[in-house]
């Protein structure tokens, strides 16, 4: 059966090491009590940000490499003060000069895409608005209720979540299907990335509420067996959640697939806010040519052996919302007595936008066929990457009408 490689996969599990238990612990966030306000951004066991008390602000640089020992010192005056303490749940207990302050978390999301004077990711909209037991962002336009024990981790893709007591990872990310039948096409086509995940739908899709589905998935996570319970809704506003609960295969058992359930009839959507950054993207591509260049070459064996290979994938973004995408890879391969060359193309075309993937634009190429190609923009170094790949970005006015985009 056919799998789709789904890049949002890759980004969620890139931190994340096999099935068993992780430390989740993250104390990036905001914590406070009636007397004093911690907020914290950072990873991997280090934080700074700035403690407030009393009217009066103070830098503060902490680590918490096993996500559960505090300790580190807040500056004044041009000196620094030893702080320490211990992280239990959303509690944090800090130590200074003798006094001990019990602060609690007041947002489960993690500070570390936010100013540290924030504390809430989300805007002061009603719908928007998060309780103290939930997670949400306003660039994804839902939030929900993590499972008790279970910590989330934002990224740009979705949300992480990990026990430090439990086996298993939970993954939520936004999703951009208009209806169930795409949502269970998509099922069917697996799932699979480049860090060992392929899972493949086994039985067939059941209906989740009025507007989800929820499937069972088993195969390989990071090249562990596994098995995976998955719901996918749809929300009014549009696209809509993925929650995906995996563990190993041996593991996995009813309270999985009851995680998936508990966490999507916890799900509140909402229209999501667009990024400022998506009309900028929007400008960029609008009538222009973007290429991407890659070959290899590595012979020199006695028996005259060689193995090379290119690719060159073209996309045309039309002003009037159509695309013409071209993309030409060849490998060939000379084993000295005997040869072999395999070779291909794809040509398509259809409508192009931009979106967003939580804060993070999006270019969304929808084909004709009913096939979607979804590229993360960022510009690095004054340069063009889509899904960190580095595109070179033309337009129709160019000198050389060979890196002009071909419209209609």
């Amino acid at each position: 059966m056919k799998t789709i490689v789904l890049s949002t996969i890759a980004v969620l599990l890139i931190n994340v090491t096999g099935l068993m238990p992780q430390q989740f612990g993250s104390v990036a966030g905001t914590f406070s009590n009636e007397n004093l306000t911690i907020y914290l951004n950072g990873e991997n066991g280090n934080y700074t940000g700035k403690i407030i008390m009393n009217e009066m602000t103070f830098p503060v640089a902490i680590q918490c490499p096993d996500g559960k020992s505090i300790q580190g010192s807040y500056s004044y005056q041009g000196a620094n003060f030893p702080i320490y303490g211990t992280l239990a749940g959303n509690t944090m207990n800090l130590i200074n000069d003798g006094f001990r302050f019990a602060l609690q978390r007041q947002t489960s999301l993690p500070a570390a895409t936010q100013p540290v004077a924030q504390t809430s990711s989300v805007s002061s909209a009603p719908n928007q608005k998060l309780t103290s037991e939930e997670v949400g962002d306003p660039y994804f336009g839902f939030k929900f209720v993590p499972p008790s024990g279970w910590i989330a981790q934002k990224t740009d893709a979705g949300y992480v979540l990990g026990s430090n007591s439990e086996q298993g990872i939970i993954l939520i990310i936004p999703h951009h299907y208009q209806n169930l039948d795409a949502m269970k096409s998509a099922a069917e086509e697996g799932l699979a990335d480049e860090n060992g995940t392929q899972l493949q739908m086994k039985g067939s899709a059941q209906q989740f509420g009025d507007s989800g589905i929820e499937v069972n998935f088993e195969g390989l996570v990071q090249w562990q067996q596994a098995k995976a319970h998955a719901i996918g809704m749809l929300s009014p506003s549009g696209g809509g959640v993925t929650i995906i609960v995996a563990t190993e295969s041996a593991r996995f058992g009813q309270i999985y697939e009851n995680y998936a359930r508990s966490i999507a009839k916890s799900v509140k959507f909402f229209k999501p806010e667009t990024p400022s950054a998506v009309n900028e993207w929007r400008q960029k591509l609008n009538n222009s040519r973007l290429t991407y260049l890659w070959s290899y070459y590595s012979g020199g064996g006695t028996d005259g052996s060689y193995v090379g290979g290119s690719q060159k994938t073209v996309i045309d973004l039309c002003a009037k919302g159509n695309f013409r995408f071209f993309d030409d890879s060849q490998v060939a391969a000379d084993g000295g007595g005997a040869s072999g060359y395999s070779g291909g193309s794809s040509n398509g075309d259809g409508t192009w936008e931009i979106s967003s993937q939580g804060q993070s634009p999006l270019l969304r190429l929808k084909f004709h066929n009913g096939k979607v190609f979804e590229y993360v923009l960022t510009i690095q170094d004054g340069k063009t990457y889509l899904n960190d790949k580095r595109f070179f970005r033309t337009y129709s006015d160019d000198d050389n009408a060979e890196y002009r985009p071909q419209c209609w």
